[in-house]
């Protein structure tokens, strides 16, 4: 008997796709990401040969699971939350179970400086001020929430536990 997958997708940057279409998978993926892309316009937008390689076939074949802007709970103890600055419609992903959290940030922050100047933006945000807002959002919920951080682009460990002191982000590596 074939087994079941769920994938989650954040294809808005090059990084995030390129994956083998299975056929016994549901991909979730943001539906701001797909508009931004099938939408007037899409085809002259940066990556969009990627998504017509990887991401349009998942959507043609009935295997897309769209995810609404404002985030949402994918499945028990999984959520999308909407973190947009690195692409327009990137999302962070929490799972929580037991009382405890962790997020995956994805492309929330690409540096460790960024924990502590979260003002500071990569060359790669397609809307800075976005991603700024972006970055307090998950630093804030992380301190308050005591959620263990997973960062895609920190070196070494990318996991951490973020604090809050006054105006600063304390982080702590694990």
């Amino acid at each position: 008997m074939p087994r079941s997958r769920l994938i989650l997708v954040r294809f808005g940057s090059i990084e995030s796709i390129g994956f083998l279409l299975s056929q016994n998978a549901k991909y979730a993926f943001a539906k701001v990401d797909d508009e931004y892309f099938s939408g007037p316009g899409g085809r002259n937008r940066p990556n969009f040969a990627l998504y017509e390689d990887s991401v349009l076939p998942v959507i043609e074949a009935g295997q897309a699971e769209m995810i609404e802007a404002d985030g949402a709970k994918f499945i028990d103890g999984l959520f999308f939350n909407p973190t947009p600055g690195h692409s327009v419609g990137h999302m962070s992903i929490s799972v929580g179970s037991g009382g405890e959290e962790a997020m995956f940030g994805g492309d929330v922050m690409h540096l460790p400086v960024q924990v502590y100047r979260p003002d500071w933006s990569s060359a790669f945000s397609a809307s800075p001020e976005r991603g700024r807002l972006s970055r307090l959002w998950a630093l804030e919920r992380a301190a308050e929430r005591r959620t263990l951080f997973f960062s895609s682009h920190f070196p070494g460990s990318s996991a951490g536990l973020v604090e809050r002191d006054r105006d600063r982000f304390p982080w702590r590596w694990l």
